[in-house]
């Protein structure tokens, strides 16, 4: 669920790659996601969610910075305790923006084979306004 876009640099996310590809087994399989440019830009980008569930609720803020490709993400919790008091506490994620052809790059750099790139959970192709892409990578033999 989108924990390559929590790698921000791209010469780490290569190296994750170059690691994962080094402990695949010899033709191993190697699955995830990424959230898109379209999902920062359109759907995160500077918006606010908000929810209340029994016991919890949540505020989550974004601000995603174009140039810099990195979505920042500030979620306020309040959690209800047994005693029904409620404690707040925030947290801050910092993601960035991975274009497709970029994942496949750096793939092929570390050694592997692409072997597919879809929408979000499915095999149907990616579109203009995926919000996430699954990608489908192996090991080739050292």
């Amino acid at each position: 669920c989108d924990s390559v876009n929590y790698i921000l640099e791209k010469e780490d996310l290569l190296n994750t790659f170059k690691w994962v590809n080094n402990y695949l087994e010899p033709g191993g399989v190697f699955i995830f996601d990424i959230n898109t440019q379209y999902k920062y830009e359109k759907i995160l980008s500077d918006h606010t969610f908000a929810a209340h569930i029994e016991g919890a609720s949540y505020i989550w803020e974004n601000y995603y910075d174009s140039e810099e490709e990195i979505n920042e993400y500030v979620v306020t919790f309040c959690v209800e305790d047994e005693g029904g008091k409620y404690t707040r506490f925030e947290e801050i994620h910092y993601e960035k923006m991975y274009a497709q052809e970029k994942i496949i790059s750096l793939l092929e750099e570390a050694g592997m084979k692409v072997e597919g790139v879809f929408d979000d959970y499915t095999f149907n192709p990616v579109k203009k306004d995926s919000q996430r892409i699954t990608f489908i990578a192996r090991e080739q033999g050292k």
